[in-house]
């Protein structure tokens, strides 16, 4: 399954391209489910929230690695060399 960027997504309140609202029949189809089937289904929700959170965590780590050595980079070449 492909995840949408976030340019594919649409903040326009008008005509979102992504519909949040569930239909009747979807909530129902919810409400109906065994106690079992629900709790997979939310396992496997909680468990996609959580890759992504992790996700970004090791992006964040990766992001914080780069900009702490351009940082030492930085302050190395502004050190003065006695000539």
């Amino acid at each position: 399954m492909r995840l949408p960027i976030l340019s594919e997504y649409s903040f326009n309140a008008t005509y979102p391209l992504i519909n949040l609202e569930a239909s009747n029949e979807e909530i129902q189809a919810i409400r109906s489910k065994p106690h079992d089937d629900f709790m997979r289904l939310l396992r496997s929700m909680f468990s996609t929230l959580l890759n992504c959170i992790e996700g970004s965590q090791r992006q964040n780590a990766i992001f914080m690695e780069v900009l702490e050595a351009v940082q030492s980079v930085r302050m190395v070449s502004q050190i003065p060399t006695a000539d």
